[in-house]
């Protein structure tokens, strides 16, 4: 998943190495856009937030709104892995051509014809990044570019209604007793609103949330706080070095250089569940006032 983000340029080397040292601890099925958007700071957690308005979990499954994302062609071929949970019976994917990275393509492939989907890949002409893909078999469809592919493959007899197979590294013709249709509109990606996700819920244990959002809280109407109101802070709430390792870790607090020490600020991660925040360090405040 990682590498097709990679290939698609919008993340580097350095970030898939910086992604899976922040999640190297945690022993969460991180095959979740939702989990890893909470478990990565920025500018990753944003990053994750933005591939959920395309790849919209169950729903997206459940419609087959597989589409090739302009952006993330890549990913949107990882994404068709996910047909291996679904348990209606599919017997084949046919994926329109773009500028795949082809290694990808032929992996995710490979998987799939190993689970028993038939993977066709359409193309209006032989391309030359074509090459770098592997196929067993190529159909001939009516309006192919034939002259082009009798360049490619030396065969003069290539024409509409056949196929060629591969067969001991040579290319056979043979008769191919299919019926083309009209070719279908490439279905459009429908761009959806995340649903909203509470990372607290999901990093912290439930004890901890109230006491964690009553710092967080703290901290957003203040700015900054120095480090050491914070653990001030931290040890009149019960929280520990550990809560203060995972909200720096995973992306809630930020430090910055300051004369005599750091300075601890909020995050754009914690910004964007303040009303969250704010719920949980009301709902403590209240409770504690009660007792």
């Amino acid at each position: 998943f990682l590498k097709a983000l990679y290939y698609d340029n919008v993340i580097t080397s350095s970030d898939i190495k910086n992604i899976l040292s922040h999640l190297s601890d945690t022993e969460e099925n991180l095959l979740d856009l939702e989990k890893l958007e909470a478990f990565l700071p920025e500018p990753y957690s944003s990053l994750f937030f933005e591939l959920r308005k395309y790849f919209w979990g169950e729903i997206f499954l459940d419609k087959n709104l597989y589409a090739v994302v302009r952006g993330f062609e890549n990913t949107s071929i990882v994404s068709l892995l996910s047909l291996l949970t679904k348990t209606s019976k599919i017997e084949g994917v046919v994926v329109d051509y773009y500028s795949f990275n082809s290694s990808l393509f032929k992996e995710v492939s490979r998987v799939l014809e190993d689970h028993g989907f038939n993977v066709l890949l359409i193309s209006p002409k032989y391309f030359w990044e074509l090459q770098g893909y592997h196929f067993n078999e190529i159909w001939i469809g009516p309006g192919a570019d034939t002259y082009s592919l009798r360049r490619v493959f030396n065969l003069e007899k290539i024409k509409p209604g056949i196929k060629l197979r591969l067969e001991n590294g040579s290319w056979k013709i043979e008769s191919l007793h299919t019926e083309f249709g009209d070719k279908p509109k490439p279905e459009k990606p429908i761009v959806e609103k995340p649903k909203e996700i509470n990372y607290l819920e999901i990093i912290f244990e439930e004890d901890r949330v109230p006491r964690v959002a009553v710092l967080l809280s703290e901290l957003v109407k203040s700015s900054s706080l120095t480090e050491k109101n914070v653990f001030d802070i931290m040890r009149e709430l019960g929280l520990s070095l550990r809560d203060y390792y995972r909200l720096l870790k995973y992306g809630f607090i930020e430090t910055v250089s300051a004369p005599g020490g750091r300075n601890i600020c909020p995050s754009l991660k914690t910004m964007r569940i303040y009303h969250i925040v704010e719920f949980y360090a009301k709902k403590y405040v209240e409770e504690e006032g009660r007792e």
